[in-house]
């Protein structure tokens, strides 16, 4: 049961690749519990330092994406009790910028709002208290501890310019380097956020790991087979 569980993980995320970033799980004080994604939902749950569903990571220096989904922390509005959901990330919404206040508190960007967890709800609100508390699992740190760093490309037509997530490329937004349209499983990135556009690339270092790198007996049991791609 636990492999079918971890090989359909690795499929869902096929053709991603991680990028080296530093993950890590979401604590809340109040609750004593952690931020997990149910599909564009989140909910508190124990912490479980295995759960994909558990683990976020910075794309930029102000958007927070959840491992598992690919999705970003987002907000429904910029109102007070608006609910914190996952959505497709955007690079241009207001919607989906985040930055640390203080040593726990973690709110919209420009806001006066903050991320809360009360009343089983994951909402803006604007009072401050331990519900209002959220660290980096297993430390003290803030949410701003482990920041984005950005990821500069080698090759490609950009001249080494940074990676630049999210970012557009067919009809979907990825959040991390990729070998999508690749025949030579090289990961690669746009340097804009529209390469359908721009048509800007470059190579992403080899720290990037793929997971199209599957084990021969992953992919059969998965139903990958190997199909001609575009090459970039």
């Amino acid at each position: 049961m636990r492999t079918s569980i971890f090989l359909l993980l690795l499929y869902l995320m096929w053709p991603s690749c991680l990028l080296g970033a530093k993950t890590f799980l979401i604590y809340n004080a109040s609750s004593k519990q952690c931020l997990q994604a149910e599909d564009s939902a989140l909910v508190m749950a124990e912490c479980d330092d295995k759960s994909i569903m558990q683990k976020f990571r910075w794309i930029s220096t102000q958007q927070l994406v959840n491992v598992g989904t690919s999705q970003c922390l987002s907000v429904s509005s910029m109102a007070q009790w608006s609910a914190v959901v996952l959505h497709t990330c955007d690079l241009d919404s207001d919607l989906q910028k985040w930055e640390c206040k203080n040593e726990t508190l973690f709110g919209i960007h420009k806001g006066h709002l903050y991320m809360t967890y009360t009343d089983n709800k994951i909402a803006l609100y604007s009072p401050k208290g331990a519900w209002s508390q959220w660290q980096i699992h297993l430390t003290m740190d803030n949410l701003c501890a482990d920041p984005y760093e950005e990821i500069y490309t080698l090759s490609g037509n950009s001249n080494g310019q940074p990676c630049k997530f999210p970012f557009k490329y067919g009809s979907k937004i990825y959040v991390d380097c990729t070998t999508a349209g690749k025949t030579d499983a090289l990961a690669w990135c746009s340097t804009t956020s529209d390469y359908d556009k721009d048509q800007l690339y470059g190579l992403c270092p080899s720290r990037c790991k793929c997971y199209t790198e599957l084990p021969t007996q992953h992919k059969l049991l998965l139903g990958v087979h190997n199909k001609s791609v575009e090459t970039i």
